[in-house]
Formats: C-alpha cells, structure tokens, sequence
C-alpha cells in the first residue's frame, strides 16, 4: 500500500482504467484486514500527507534492510501493523473518491511539475 500512496499522483494523470484498479487493490486490502486491531498508541498514516510524502521514500528504504538505523517518529511496527496498511488503504480511496467527483479536472494530490523549457535554436 505504501507503494500505492506514492504512485497516487502519476496514478491520477495516467487516467483510463488506471484509477479504478488503484482502487480495486486499495479495497481488498481493507476487505482482507477489517477489524484486525492492534496495541499502538497512534499509526503513520494519522499523520497529515504532506508529513508522510517526504519521510514515506526513506522509510520504504529502512522497512527492506533491517541493518538500516531507524530514524522515524513511528517504530518499524507500528509501520508494519495491519492497522497502518488498512490506514494507507483508505488514503488511496479517499484520494480515489476525490478525484472521482472531478475526472475532467486537477488531479486530487497535485503534482507540481517543472515547466518545460523551449527548445534552443
């Protein structure tokens, strides 16, 4: 799921079927995991998405390689709990709904990209 997060804005532009298939795996991700609990005070995805888009490629890194020194606010299992991949599940859905209402407009999660620069002559 933490994958699908960072993908949401490219998801969004890629248009066609892309959305809804994003959305279909979000969906049975939270099917497969509802009502599982958990003893955590608190989960990575309470945080706001503007916290977790610039610590969420770091810590994908420090999840694969466990010799990696843990930096994060939230311990690896808190990361790894079943409540925090359903948490992740339901951002993609509700950025999924978002951008639903408004196909023909900005994608829901914006994604600032650099203006191209003329060509030199």
């Amino acid at each position: 799921m933490f994958g699908l997060v960072l993908m949401l804005p490219y998801t969004e532009l890629a248009g066609g079927d892309v959305p809804l298939v994003v959305a279909d795996a979000a969906r049975a991700v939270r099917r497969e995991r509802v009502g599982q609990g958990c003893g955590h005070e608190g989960h990575p995805f309470d945080e706001q998405w503007e916290d977790l888009v610039d610590t969420l490629p770091d810590v994908l890194l420090m999840l694969a390689d466990d010799s990696t020194e843990w930096w994060e606010n939230h311990s690896r299992e808190q990361w790894l709990c079943p409540r925090s991949v359903t948490g992740f599940a339901a951002m993609v859905l509700e950025a999924d709904r978002a951008f639903a209402v408004h196909r023909d407009r900005t994608p829901a999660l914006v994604v600032e990209w650099p203006t191209p620069r003329p060509p030199c002559v």
